[in-house]
Formats: C-alpha cells, structure tokens, sequence
C-alpha cells in the first residue's frame, strides 16, 4: 500500500485539516478576547507558537493511533481496522463540516459586522472638528529636568528651566498643566511615568535634561504620550546661554503643535516667551532665588531674598525678580521667629510696587499683596482685590486659590474658604499645604475630628513643623492628649526646628489641660522671647491671659498688633471668639482698633449669613 494510501486509511489527512481550522479559530477568538483580559501582548504570540508546534505532534497521533467503540487504541491492536478508519473517518467528516461552518460564520461577523465596527472606531480616533475638541481635556506635568551638569550646583538652573517652560505652558488656553509643586514632588524618585501621570491625573509628560558649561547649555526634551506609552516629540538644543528664552518658546510652540497634530487639539499658539530680562547674570540670579524660594524655611528665604536684591540692582525693569522679592519678604515672618513683621512687610509692599508698575498683571506680586493685606496690613477690601486679580490673571493657580481660601476663612466665609482650598487642592494635589491649610478651616470651623484627619494626610505628604503645629491643635481640641503629646515629640525630632517653637507646643500642651503648675515654665520661656521679638507675642498673650491675667496679654498683644504679629488673625480664628476672652475694660477696647474691628464685624457678618450665630 502506498504512503498516500495509508495516509488517508489512518484518517492523517482528516486530522490535520480539523486541527488546521481548529487552530485558526482558536487564535481568532483570542485575539479578541486576550486584550479585554488585559493579558501581555506575548500572551497571543505564545498560543500561536503552541498550536504550530501542536501539528504535527497532532498528525504523529493520527498516524498511530485510532478511535474505536472501546477506546483510543493504538492502529495496530485494532482488530477490524477498516471499519474502525471508516466510522471513524465519517465523525472526522462530519467534526470537519461543522467546523468549517462555524468558521464561515465567525468570518462572517468578522468582515461585515466587526470591521464596519473597527472603521467606526477608527473615524472616533481621528482629530475631531475644533469645536469637539473643545470637550477633550488635555492635560501635561512638566517634570523639573535633570541636571547633567559636571557642576552639581547647577541644579537651581535646570529646576529654573523646567519651572518658566511650565509657567508658559499654563498660559496656553486649551492645555491643563499640572503644578509646580505636584510635579516636582517626584524629583529624586524612581516613579514609573504611568505613575506619575495618575498621581497627577494628566496625560502627558513633559521631562528632559539641562547641561550647563559656561555660556553654553544644551538641553533636551521630550514629551510622552502616557495612554500609548509612547514618545511623540523630542529635540535637543545647544545653544549659547543668551538663546535661552528663544529655547523656552519653541518647546513651548513644538509641544502645543504635536498635541495639535496627534489630538486634534484647539489650534493655539503657544504663548510667546518675552525675555523678563536682558541680563542673563541677573537671570541666573533670579533663578537661584526662584530655588530657594520653592524650598522654603527662614534661611533659604533670607537668601532668595538677598540674590533677588542683586538681581534687581543688575535690572531695575526686572518685574518678576520684584514680584519673586516681594513675596518671598511677604512670607519670611511666618518662617522667622519674630513678632514685628514690619521690616519685612515694608520691603515686600516696595518691591510690589515695582513689579506692579512695570507689569501690572504679574501674578506672584497680586499673590503677595493680598497676603500681606490679610495677614499683615488688616486691610480686607484691598486684599480681596488683590486676589481677584490675581485670580482673573490666572485663573488655575493653585496658590491664588489657596491664599483666597485663607483670606476668607480670616473673615469667617467659610463656604467660599472651603470652595477655593478645595479647588487648591485639586490643581495641586500632592501639596500639602492645601491640606493642612484646609486642617485649619474645619478646626477653625469647630469639625475637629476632620481637622485631624487632614492634618494626618497633610503629614503623610510631607512631615513639617508646621504640620505638626497643626496636628497638636487638632488633637487637643478633640482632648486626644496621648497623640498630640506623640505629635510634638515628632516635631522636635525634625532637622532645624527652632526651639521657641516648640517650647510653644510644650504650653499649648498643658494649657489644654489646664495644668498650669506644668505649663508655665514653658510660658516663662515663651514670654521672655516674645517681649524680645523672638517669637509671637499673640500666641503668648493667648496663654498669659489665663497664666498671668489681662495686664501681661494686654501688653503681649499691644506687642502683636503695632508689629502685625503673623499669627495675630490665625490666634483669632482658632480661639474663636477671642475678644470675648475676658470682660475687662481695657481689653474688649483693644478689639476696636482699626482692622480688627473691621475683622470682628465682617466675622459675625458671615457667620450670621451662614446660619452659625
């Protein structure tokens, strides 16, 4: 008998046809079904391999054994093999024709039904018409840029770039742009991109390098498409360090073009760069006090400062070095331990000045007004311009929204305090300074259990004194003594937290507790720095009332109010209705001093529209 012959009496040829159409729609079907399974794209690849290599095993089978009645057996222990091959071969037929119209139909749907589908799918992938695009949110983090300089003290330069590309992009209308301070919270992390743009809630990545030697820079960009994990723009530029602002623009201009190109984005130009100065030693300066600045604590402060002086003195028409040198005085009383904050607030209001004559829709100067005007000047009409200035400038910065929030909850508004911190949070929501100033709205609001809650979370974000500050005074609200005693133990283990500060959680502690025997010698300490200067004489004149009586808190706060003390409205929030502490004369007078009475009115004013008195 021939091989052909055997071959079909064996039934090979049969088998190998079933398993062929078998095989085929095996690997259709899971094509389709794989990718809704979320398996890896080598999970196909592999079952493609296994049903290859399955053939001929398939066949070798085929050819040695056969089907009978009893049982698989093998071609030789078949007694009546002709019988056997042919009933065995007439299921084969029959297995095979229904196969093959299984296949057809599934083909079928295949061609007319799912590709009419697919090519729906593919038309919903293309650029959509402007006015579509317009409901497509596309959003960027701009991640701060490697410093591949050999000078390690080059750093504040490539975190300079990465912080002015970022602030040209949010000027583009169409583009949501993640903040500074959420997207360089990853510096120095191992984060995966897709990570990082979910923590962020955007789509794409912005992230790059700077190499900086002498007067020449090189830098390197690159935008990722998250969703596709895939890099749709990159572009490297060696230029001479004078080209850096032409640098800034067109990465700002190539990135809005591939978002266009690929998303059918709003047509936008990018917001052109106007150099803010044509000395690029005062740039540079400029850039290491924006460094600083973003650090934080009294001695990067007090520097940021110093290199914004320079570099104003280099180009007195430098409006954002102004605006970066009032805001950064605006904030040093509240990181110094000092009462009198008017040296400070003086120099701020002139740098102001400055910027706002030169430029007068610079934001960080808006921001710095309406901050001293809370916390500083009392003046509460002029703040609440500032900030809607600010807010009309830029109407997505974090920060404008942040401090609105707190000037609000100074003057008792707390639904619109909660609106804007929330909104805060939204657009920046890795920092924890919108948490913990949202801390402070529901313990001021008298919901200290959530108060605690936002306090915790605004220390998992980051562990600061500040922070704690605010942990100590929730707790204590909500008589947890335990924690906030845990909570001040904390603090003092932090690097450079001053002493003063913590002697001032030592009689908060116990002052809560009424155990005065135990709180004042802490208070001693307390006092002898405030009447120096050394610390707020409003938070000790709090405590001296009920130490000492009213003589000492009233000379304590005299203190507070003629230095406009950082802390004197904060005291005033927290403490509730703190002129009502006591009803000697002299000290329910002092609250009708100029600012406070207007705080006091406006206070009751919106807790009375609020349903609270």
């Amino acid at each position: 008998m021939s091989l052909i012959a055997e071959l079909k009496r064996r039934n090979v040829f049969r088998v190998g046809a079933a398993y062929g159409i078998v095989g085929w729609l095996l690997v259709e079907m899971a094509s389709v079904v794989l990718p809704a399974l979320r398996l890896p794209e080598w999970t196909l690849t592999l079952l493609v391999f296994l049903v290859v290599m399955g053939f001929p095993l398939a066949l070798i089978l085929a050819w040695a054994f056969e089907m009978t009645p009893e049982g698989i057996k093998r071609d030789g222990d078949v007694e009546s093999p002709e019988t056997a091959t042919r009933q065995t071969g007439r299921k084969l037929d029959f297995a095979i024709i229904g196969l093959l119209v299984v296949a057809v139909v599934y083909f079928a749907v295949d061609k007319f039904a799912l590709e009419a589908e697919s090519e729906h799918a593919v038309m919903a992938s293309k650029p959509l018409p402007v006015e579509e695009a317009a409901i497509r949110e596309i959003s960027i983090a701009v991640l701060p840029f490697a410093n591949l300089s050999d000078d390690a003290s080059n750093e504040y330069f490539s975190q300079g770039i990465s912080e002015e590309l970022l602030n040209v992009l949010t000027r583009v209308t169409t583009l949501r742009v993640a903040s500074r301070t959420s997207s360089f919270s990853f510096k120095g992390t191992n984060t995966a991109i897709p990570e990082i743009a979910a923590q962020l809630n955007v789509n794409h990545i912005l992230e790059g390098s700077v190499r900086k030697a002498g007067n020449r820079v090189r830098i390197t960009a690159q935008l990722i498409d998250v969703e596709s994990d895939s890099h749709l723009w990159s572009d490297t530029y060696d230029r001479e360090l004078d080209d850096i602002f032409a640098i800034q623009e067109e990465i700002a201009v190539h990135i809005v073009e591939e978002l266009t190109r690929t998303l059918g984005a709003n047509k936008a130009a990018a917001a052109s760069v106007s150099p803010p100065t044509t000395d690029m030693g005062a740039y540079e300066l400029y850039l290491k006090g924006r460094y600083l600045l973003a650090l934080r604590g009294g001695e990067n402060l007090e520097e940021a400062a110093r290199l914004f002086e320079q570099a104003v003195e280099i180009d007195n028409s430098f409006a954002a070095a102004y605006a970066s040198l009032g805001k950064t005085y605006a904030l040093l009383p509240g990181y110094l331990p000092v009462s009198d904050s008017r040296p400070f607030t003086e120099k701020s209001e002139a740098a102001i000045d400055h910027s706002l004559q030169l430029d007068p829709d610079q934001t960080e100067a808006l921001i710095a007004r309406g901050l001293n005007a809370t916390f500083y000047r009392l003046a509460w009409d002029e703040a609440r311009a500032a900030f809607e200035h600010a807010l009309h400038v830029n109407p997505n910065d974090a920060e404008v929204h942040n401090l609105y929030g707190d000037y609000f909850r100074v003057i008792g508004d707390f639904a619109n305090a909660e609106k804007f911190e929330r909104r805060a949070m939204e657009l920046d929501m890795l920092s924890d300074v919108h948490v913990r100033d949202l801390a402070v709205l529901k313990m001021t609001m008298g919901r200290y259990d959530e108060a605690v809650a936002y306090a915790q979370r605004a220390l998992k974000l980051h562990a600061s004194a500040i922070g704690y500050d605010i942990l100590v005074s929730s707790q204590l609200h909500v008589k947890n003594f335990d924690a906030a005693r845990q909570a001040i133990l904390h603090a003092e283990a932090l690097p450079g937290v001053d002493s003063a500060s913590q002697t001032g959680l030592w009689v908060r502690y116990y002052h809560a507790q009424q155990d005065w025997d135990r709180a004042r010698p802490y208070y001693e300490k307390l006092k002898e720095a405030a009447l120096s200067g050394n610390v707020s004489a409003a938070v000790t004149s709090f405590y001296a009332l009920d130490i000492e009586g009213v003589e000492t808190a009233l000379e304590l706060m005299e203190l507070a109010y003629v230095g406009r003390d950082y802390s004197l409205t904060w005291l005033i929030e927290v403490s509730g209705s703190l002129e009502k502490r006591s009803t000697d004369p002299r000290w329910l007078a002092f609250w009708e001093r100029p600012g406070l009475k207007e705080l006091i009115e406006l206070r009751r004013s919106n807790r009375a529209e609020q349903g609270e008195i």
